[in-house]
Order: structure tokens, then C-alpha cells, then sequence
């Protein structure tokens, strides 16, 4: 369904853009975990097109679906749902974390002297 992809994209756009406290808080959430997370989450939008409940699976933990919440509910979607459209709509919410600032591999640019 093209209205969950959308919704999906813009959640998964504000994952990747996490500033450091936030993506610390997550790393301490789930401390077992590596720089990919994958959740399966439930979501609803309200009729104004705005993020309004986020669910998670069991896998993710009380402390990471309260730092989501924070972070995702009341986020706008940019339009409203299908008024067909069944509520909530169930996803797989994928995370990587950002490495550092430099190449790609994370490590810093090296800087001719």
C-alpha cells in the first residue's frame, strides 16, 4: 500500500537522523544490540496526517519504545490516511546507526599536513 510505504520513509528518515544523545539513549536501551536495529511496529495516524500511537514488538524493549514514542509521536506525515485505510498499519521499522563523521567505514578523513 503506497500510504504505509510513505509513512514508513518518513519514520525511517527521522531514525537516520538521530542527533548523538538520542542515539545513545537508544544504544543504552538495547545494550546487546549492534549499529542495525529492526522492530516490527504498529502505527496509527490521525486524520490530520499526523503520527499519533507507535506499538512495538516484544523484541525491542519498554526503555526503546519509549525513546520512539518520544521521538516519533506527533511527527506529521505529510497527508492524511485513506479514509479505507485499516488502523494501525503494521511495519518493519528499520535503524542504522549513522557512523561518525568522516568515510564511509567511519573512520575520519585523513588530512594532509
Amino acid at each position: 500500500m503506497a500510504y504505509a510505504g510513505q509513512v514508513k520513509a518518513r519514520i525511517e528518515t527521522a531514525l537516520s537522523t538521530l542527533d548523538d544523545t538520542v542515539t545513545q539513549r537508544l544504544r543504552a536501551a538495547e545494550p546487546q544490540a549492534g549499529a542495525a536495529q529492526s522492530w516490527v511496529a504498529r502505527v496509527w495516524v490521525d486524520r490530520h496526517g499526523t503520527l499519533s500511537g507507535l506499538e512495538l514488538d516484544e523484541q525491542a524493549g519498554s526503555a526503546v519504545e519509549r525513546e520512539l514514542r518520544a521521538l516519533l509521536v506527533g511527527m506529521p506525515i505529510g497527508e492524511s490516511p485513506p479514509e479505507k485505510l485499516r488502523l494501525p498499519i503494521i511495519m518493519r521499522l528499520d535503524w542504522t546507526e549513522a557512523p561518525p563523521p568522516g568515510n564511509a567505514e567511519g573512520t575520519p578523513p585523513v588530512v594532509p599536513h
